[in-house]
């Protein structure tokens, strides 16, 4: 920051560029006042964007997920606070498949048999 001398001095150097020296006068003394223009601080938005194959065994609602077809054409709306990590799963269109799975409808299963040293329950 430049102390009250160098403001001065730019001051004068300013009217003089301009040509304004004979209209004005040159300062040689002022009171300089401080006043703030501008306050702000810095925020980073870091996007991170990746693709992977999940499978779930079970029921599982994915109704209130957005969908997809191009994942880095998918637009995003802008966070509400940039301070807070937010993140959001996406569905690809057409990826989700259900499928039935053997193992929760046999009904023939055998309990566990006992081993050798080891007590049967």
């Amino acid at each position: 920051m430049l102390d009250e001398k160098n403001v001065l001095e730019a001051v004068r150097r300013r009217i003089e560029e301009r040509g304004e020296a004979s209209k004005l006068g040159l300062p040689d003394t002022a009171k300089i006042t401080w006043h703030s223009l501008l306050e702000g601080e810095i925020v980073r938005s870091i996007e991170t964007r990746r693709q992977e194959e999940r499978k779930h065994y079970g029921p599982i609602d994915l109704s209130d997920r957005p969908e997809y077809d191009t994942l880095a054409r998918h637009r995003v709306a802008l966070p509400k606070d940039l301070t807070t990590t937010q993140t959001v799963t996406l569905v690809r269109r057409g990826s989700v498949t259900e499928r039935s799975c053997d193992c929760q409808q046999r009904k023939d299963r055998l309990p566990a048999l006992p081993r050798p040293g080891r007590s049967g329950v």
